[in-house]
């Protein structure tokens, strides 16, 4: 199967970040509530996946000032 290529931009990642961050406690208590009594495994991978997004984010960042740079120069 092949992957699907998609691309975030910065105020998309920003909301993922915030909906994580909103959603991680009720995670945790479902993670609590199935009978796992150490719950650090579910609240590693999240913050993980936050730090993954904030380096996506940065990444996104800095390729749109390459290309305001890229304009810049091509600008007669």
């Amino acid at each position: 199967m092949d992957a699907i290529k998609m691309t975030l931009t910065y105020e998309q990642i920003d909301l993922l970040l915030q909906a994580i961050t909103i959603a991680q406690p009720r995670i945790l208590e479902i993670v609590k509530e199935t009978g796992d009594d150490d719950p650090s495994r579910v609240e590693s991978a999240i913050d993980m996946l936050q730090e993954k997004l904030r380096q996506a984010q940065e990444v996104e960042c800095t390729l749109a000032r390459l290309d305001e740079l890229q304009k810049a120069l091509l600008e007669p």
